[in-house]
């Protein structure tokens, strides 16, 4: 398998880090309309996280942590 380059590291962090605050700000919004989403805001986080953690096993070493 190939590892992913620092550049390719940073825009796949990048991209996650905006998704997960999209989905936040859509998660809150629609709490605030009283609807009970199935995900709450502490999910996505976690879930970035953990992808940021394979993410980092899999850049060449090179680049740095993409966390």
């Amino acid at each position: 398998m190939n590892k992913f380059n620092g550049h390719e590291a940073y825009i796949i962090s990048e991209a996650l880090d905006l998704y997960v605050k999209e989905i936040n700000e859509e998660i809150e919004a629609l709490e605030a309309e009283g609807k009970r989403p199935i995900f709450t805001v502490d999910y996505f986080p976690q879930l970035a996280k953990d992808i940021n953690s394979k993410l980092n096993l899999n850049t060449i070493k090179d680049y740095g942590d993409m966390e």
